[in-house]
């Protein structure tokens, strides 16, 4: 009872310390989307989903529109209404899903017409509006295998880690745990499940057919269960090597703390509001770089904000909030260790990570072996095609 009283007066006292907020960097996964891959028995063949595979559907632009709402009413006394330049930059992955959830979440933050209004049960439709008010909002990306900041960039040296990883005692004991399952997905896929990770893929394809009610019979609700399971077990055990989240997370946060820095000097180059529409391995390794990761997976329109204050005492500090539930407006507070408030003083917050930060990409991704045990795993291995 003692410590719950103490963290609220820490949590009390650290928000009655800022008096400005000068500026945020937001980190989010794009909306709903259908399954980037499809195992062999599946019923639904490629044409059943619209537009293909691992594409944005209409619920998930519906749900970066209510989103870009949010974004709205949290900030509407940082940025002005209409779109200015020099306050803005949104940056994506080159990803169709990415792009679109981008777009989709720019006619929320900058609508055209006072009265936008999702249906009330925008949520569960997957129709698109017929009159929705745009705008258009730059966005800006690069080629997938360069992109290192969305965590999509091509990077050999990740994936000799992970096939280092696959082989550790901690996957192991997770393989053994759930080799039964294994044996039931390949009964029923017609494909061989080595390990937990190719399981992640069947996993990612079944819980989006979940979504749809298009399950195949032999998904019953113990299994669904298990994927789910399995899911969240796999965002989180692949990134708690701090080589491999330091890879995959360190580029995006050394870009928000330059751009901080940028905002704290006046610099040009400094925005109050950057946004970045990645993935949910893009989440997932920042909040596992930053020691503050947990068993899941990121869902859908998900987002962690970065806000920058300036205190009483004219010292910096940072907030980190995490929307951690889809059509969801309630965040989470994220107490970074050694920080112990949920205001981390800047000096602190750099003291802690900056240091580790990778500089250079290229060298950083050089691989160091010249042949892998396992063959790449289709959910997180990104490459140019």
């Amino acid at each position: 009872m003692l410590y719950l009283i103490i963290v609220i007066l820490f949590l009390f006292n650290g928000y009655n310390d800022a008096r400005k907020l000068l500026g945020t960097n937001i980190i989010l996964r794009h909306g709903e989307r259908t399954p980037s891959y499809l195992y062999s028995t599946t019923s639904n063949e490629p044409y059943f989903w619209p537009n293909g595979l691992g594409q944005l559907t209409v619920r998930g632009r519906l749900q970066h529109i209510s989103l870009g709402q949010y974004i709205r009413e949290r900030y509407s006394t940082l940025i002005n209404s209409t779109y200015i330049a020099s306050e803005i930059t949104i940056r994506s992955s080159d990803y169709d899903r990415t792009l679109m959830s981008a777009y989709s979440n720019l006619v929320g933050l900058y609508p055209s017409s006072k009265n936008l209004q999702l249906p009330e049960n925008f949520s569960l439709s997957n129709i698109w509006p017929e009159t929705l008010p745009w705008q258009p909002i730059p966005v800006h990306t690069i080629p997938k295998h360069m992109d290192h900041l969305m965590t999509v960039g091509s990077c050999n040296r990740y994936e000799d880690l992970v096939d280092e990883l696959r082989k550790s005692p901690r996957i192991q004991r997770l393989n053994n745990e759930f080799r039964n399952l294994f044996e039931y997905l390949e009964k029923h896929t017609n494909q061989s499940i080595a390990d937990i990770f190719i399981a992640w893929d069947i996993a990612d394809t079944v819980l989006i057919e979940a979504i749809y009610n298009v399950t195949p019979a032999w998904v019953t609700p113990p299994i669904l269960r298990q994927l789910r399971q399995i899911s969240d077990l796999c965002f989180y055990h692949l990134l708690c090597s701090s080589e491999i989240n330091r890879l995959r997370g360190g580029p995006l946060l050394r870009e928000i703390l330059q751009n901080i820095e940028n905002l704290i000097l006046n610099n040009e180059q400094g925005r109050k509001v950057k946004i970045y529409f990645g993935h949910d391995m893009t989440i997932s390794a920042v909040l596992a770089y930053l020691g503050i990761n947990y068993v899941h997976q990121p869902p859908f329109a998900s987002g962690l904000f970065f806000d920058l204050y300036q205190q009483d005492d004219n010292l910096y500090a940072i907030q980190i909030e995490y929307l951690n539930m889809t059509n969801s407006r309630d965040t989470h507070i994220m107490i970074l260790p050694e920080c112990f408030n949920a205001m981390c003083p800047l000096d602190t917050f750099i003291r802690l990570y900056k240091a580790k930060l990778p500089e250079d990409m290229d060298k950083e991704c050089q691989s160091i072996k010249i042949q892998r045990t396992y063959p790449r795993i289709h959910h997180v291995s990104f490459s140019s095609n």
